[in-house]
């Protein structure tokens, strides 16, 4: 079994990974972090929704009426109860909800980006990407693919940077796949 790696985010946007295992055209599949964030990890890691929701309650509520978030999320299932009172306590919270591969990184210019690897200049992505993330010059990109959303999240507790996920949590994550 390969190793795996965990990536904690706050919610909604371990969702909007999620999403993107089967609308690619709708979910997130860059995550962006800051400058000293690991950029050459390339493997395959688990998306980590962490147990605290980020940042206050009214930048939560105003990201997620944004078109592109509502989208999104309406189509893992968040119906109308969910977006009248936004209950941020209905999205899966301390878990596991997909498994994506590392497959390249990219630090951001104003205009462009550059291939870690490679060195090579490519343009910033479209939309709904540049929507779901922080693309402020010199901070970095993680491209994920492969991404696959699991059956029911798996509880675990997770940590700040890239972590090891433990072998019990590994083994209930690939069942759930």
């Amino acid at each position: 079994m390969d190793e795996l790696r965990g990536l904690t985010l706050t919610q909604p946007y371990p969702m909007l990974i999620a999403v993107a295992a089967t609308r690619p055209d709708l979910g997130k599949r860059v995550e962006t972090r800051g400058p000293t964030f690991p950029r050459h990890y390339r493997g395959r890691v688990a998306i980590h929704a962490a147990q605290r929701l980020g940042g206050s309650m009214a930048d939560l509520y105003a990201r997620c009426r944004q078109p592109r978030f509502w989208q999104a999320l309406a189509w893992l299932g968040y119906g109308d109860r969910w977006w009248q009172q936004l209950d941020f306590g209905m999205l899966p919270r301390g878990q596991i909800v997909a498994v994506a591969r590392i497959s390249g990184a990219y630090v951001f210019g104003p205009d462009s980006m550059t291939d870690v690897d490679s060195g090579t200049t490519l343009p910033l992505p479209g939309q709904p990407e540049r929507s779901f993330g922080d693309y402020t010059p010199g901070r970095i990109g993680l491209q994920l693919a492969d991404i696959q959303r699991l059956r029911r999240p798996v509880a675990a507790r997770g940590q700040l940077g890239l972590w090891r996920v433990p072998a019990d949590v590994r083994e209930q994550v690939e069942d759930e796949l």
